[in-house]
Formats: structure tokens, sequence, C-alpha cells
């Protein structure tokens, strides 16, 4: 995996994980805390509480920050559900938050609905954003408070742009890029540019379609100037990348175990590593699609991470020096996850 193709920054990260936990680094208050009170962190594999750095979040990652860079306008982050795209949401929060600390960073979600409400729309965003407003509030009003807020936020740290993700994307009707426009707008006036990161399904990249054949330049030249194209493991070296992450992670983060180590601790001490499944774990998820490990495959990170979480738990503990695990057992852990019913 290359991860610093692109921007030299990413290599800080390459083959590990990123934990999102409060409490990475609780032992190290143990001292200060009556032991019958103490409660020992709960391992990232048991909570969920990490983001994989998969070479596919590496590319989006540099997508961003070219984006950043040049002052793009934003672009959609598109594919099919279940591959990580929210995901990848916090993923580029967290490396944001060392690559550029200055840059405000926003998440908001659409919301469905049939008949697109500009007042119901902007309420959606501020209760989002946990901003109080009267309830005889006008739609414009709201629309306002927003913007308001968003120069706010740009300017308590110094920047003249804000970086705004709109997950479930693919929700958003035409009127609502025209309300959004408008915010876009305001934040110009006042020097910020606003770089929206429009995160959506499939039928996402048709909204952008159609938005740049017929007479809509002033939504497609804010929201869709470029697109990325966001999809789950493809081939056998991203498998061999997400595994090494496991073996390269640790927990906690300063002088703690590695994912792989806790899980597989004498056979890690021998120099067994989670990356040594690769090639059975591609070939497993291959038979339970029902498709040849030489065939086109894509994987979901819900399912392979649902798959390594099992390897780890089920496989790992008193597994010895060298750990047994067959493809058969692979498989049938695969199964287990859901993945024989995915259908993108």
């Amino acid at each position: 995996m290359n991860a610093s193709k692109g921007s030299p920054f990413l290599s800080e990260f390459a083959d590990r994980a990123i934990v999102d936990s409060p409490n990475d680094h609780a032992p190290q208050r143990k001292s200060r805390l009556r032991a019958s009170n103490y409660i020992p962190p709960r391992h990232p594999i048991e909570t969920g509480r990490y983001f994989l750095l998969t070479p596919m979040i590496f590319s989006c990652l540099n997508h961003v920050l070219d984006c950043i860079e040049y002052r793009g306008t934003g672009f959609p982050i598109i594919g099919p559900q279940r591959i990580g795209k929210t995901r990848s949401i916090g993923a580029t929060r967290r490396v944001l938050r060392s690559a550029r600390p200055s840059l405000p960073v926003v998440t908001l979600i659409a919301e469905h609905t049939t008949v697109p409400s500009k007042r119901e729309f902007f309420t959606g965003l501020l209760r989002q954003l946990r901003y109080v407003f009267y309830s005889s509030s006008s739609a414009n009003a709201l629309s306002s408070t927003l913007s308001d807020l968003l120069i706010q936020s740009a300017n308590e740290k110094h920047s003249d742009c804000i970086l705004v993700f709109i997950d479930n994307a693919h929700e958003l009707k035409e009127p609502q890029y025209h309300w959004l426009c408008d915010v876009f707008n305001k934040l110009d006036e006042s020097d910020i540019t606003l770089i929206t990161l429009l995160v959506g399904e499939l039928h996402l990249d048709n909204s952008r379609t159609a938005f740049q054949k017929g007479e809509h330049r002033q939504i497609s030249g804010r929201f869709f100037n470029d697109s990325f194209r966001f999809h789950g493991i493809t081939s056998r070296d991203d498998v061999c990348a997400c595994l090494s992450a496991y073996d390269g992670t640790r927990f906690p983060m300063n002088g703690g175990p590695t994912f792989t180590e806790e899980y597989f601790s004498e056979a890690f001490a021998t120099g067994w590593r989670l990356q040594n499944l690769a090639e059975g774990v591609w070939k497993a998820f291959a038979a339970v699609a029902g498709v040849s490990a030489d065939d086109d495959l894509e994987i979901p990170m819900q399912y392979f991470c649902n798959l390594v979480r099992r390897i780890l738990k089920a496989f790992g503990p008193g597994a010895g020096p060298e750990p047994y695990v067959t493809g058969q057992m692979l498989e049938e852990a695969i199964i287990l996850t859901g993945f024989r019913s995915y259908r993108p």
C-alpha cells in the first residue's frame, strides 16, 4: 500500500488503523484513581471504535487534501452501501485534525423527505449542529443562521475555508441543492470557501449527470465538478494491506500490544502475523461469493471487518505459536457475517 503517494503527510498513518476511543490512554491515569473505581478501557475490536485506513480511504484522503490545497469546491464520494463510505468520513476527520488543524470540518446528514421544505431542511441541519432556535423562525432566517454558524466556525480558527461532509447525500432533491447554493454564496461574500463533500450511494451519480447535462450549472459547478468512486476491497493486495493494519496498530496507543498480538499472543511472539492469512481470506470470500479467486470481486468493509473480528476473537485465544485457520473455517466465518446475501 503506497500510502504516501500524493501526500507525504499520509505516510505517518501507513499500515495502521486509527483508534477512536476516549479511553485510549486510560491506563496512564490508573494511578490517580481508586482501584475500585477504575474501569479498564474496552478493546477497539470489542467496541468497533476504530477506523481502518484502507488503500481506498488513503486514495480518498489524497483526493480531499488535493481539493483543499487547490481550493476546489468539493465533489461527491459515490459507492454502494456497506463498503465503508461513512466510516471514511470519520477517518478523514481524524487525519485532518493533524494534517489541517486550522481547517473547520462539519458533518451533516441529509434526511429523507418526499417533498422538500426549506424550513424543515434547515431545521434538520441546525438540530444536527445542536443549535437552539426559535420555533417561529422563518426558512430564510434559518438559512442565514446556518451560514452564520459556518462563518463563525471558520473565523474562530482563522480559516478562509470550511469543509462540510453531507452523508446520505443521495437523499438530496434539486431544491435542496439550490438552498445549499445560497449558503455557498453567503460564505463566499465573507471570503470563505465552502468545500462540500457529498457522500452517497450510486444513484447520487444520476443526480450529478442530470445537473451537468441540464440548466443547473450553478449546482454542478459548486458540488459536481469532480467525483470520487468509492469501492470496497477489490484485490489480494487490498486484503494484505488491511490485515497488516491490525498487525501494526497498538492499543493502548502508547506501548500496548498490537491488535493481532492481543488475540494471537503466542503466535505473534514467534513472528506470525494476521497478514499471513491474506491469500486464504481472499479465496474464502471468492468461494462464498461463488466466483473464482481470479474473477472480479468487491468485498464491502462491513463484512471484512466483521470477519477479522471473528478471526481474532474465535481463533486467536489459546491458538498457540502456530494458529490453525483453514479455508473452510474462514468460509464459515464469512457466511456468518451475512456476506452471502449482500447485493450492491
